[in-house]
Order: C-alpha cells, then sequence, then structure tokens
C-alpha cells in the first residue's frame, strides 16, 4: 500500500488503542521521574525495564535487559528502558 494513499488508521491502527498505549508510556515514563532517587538506590549503573507501572527487570547491559524482555514476553515496543545513573542523561531508543 501506498503510504500517501492510506488512511490514518491505516497508519497509526486503532486511534482508542493507540490512546490505551501512549497513557501506559505516559505512566511508565512518570514513574521513572518520580521514583528516580529510589531507583539510583535499588539499580545503579544497571538497565531497568519498565512495563505496565513497574520495573520488570534489569540487566548489567542493554543486550541482556532485551533478552530478559523478550524472555518474560513483554512486548519490546511498550517497555520503557532506561539506564539507571546517578547523572541524568537523556536517551532515545
Amino acid at each position: 500500500m501506498n503510504k500517501s494513499n492510506a488512511t490514518i488508521e491505516e497508519i497509526i491502527g486503532d486511534p482508542k488503542q493507540l490512546d490505551v498505549e501512549l497513557q501506559a508510556f505516559q505512566k511508565d515514563s512518570i514513574i521513572l521521574s518520580s521514583r528516580r532517587v529510589s531507583l539510583i538506590a535499588k539499580y545503579p549503573k544497571r538497565w531497568i525495564a519498565v512495563y505496565d507501572g513497574d520495573v520488570k527487570t534489569d540487566a548489567r547491559s542493554l543486550r541482556q535487559l532485551l533478552a530478559n524482555i523478550d524472555t518474560l514476553g513483554l512486548p519490546r515496543e511498550r517497555v520503557v528502558i532506561r539506564l539507571i545513573d546517578r547523572n541524568l542523561r537523556r536517551m532515545i531508543l
């Protein structure tokens, strides 16, 4: 299908489902910000995966974290991933 002829729904999928997913992403992102101090204490210099409002797994490397996410059967496209470090960094994955 030519994207220039596609409808919005064909491109983004069901708008209601997209809204649900965006709200979940926002909730998980807020958790990362609001719990930053406790996350630094619990997961220093580790990668974490947040899904449905909780840290589901952590690892020393991004590669291992992705393997853990796959093992748990979590949808990669819905997991918020962050390297926990005392120095605040912005990463886009």
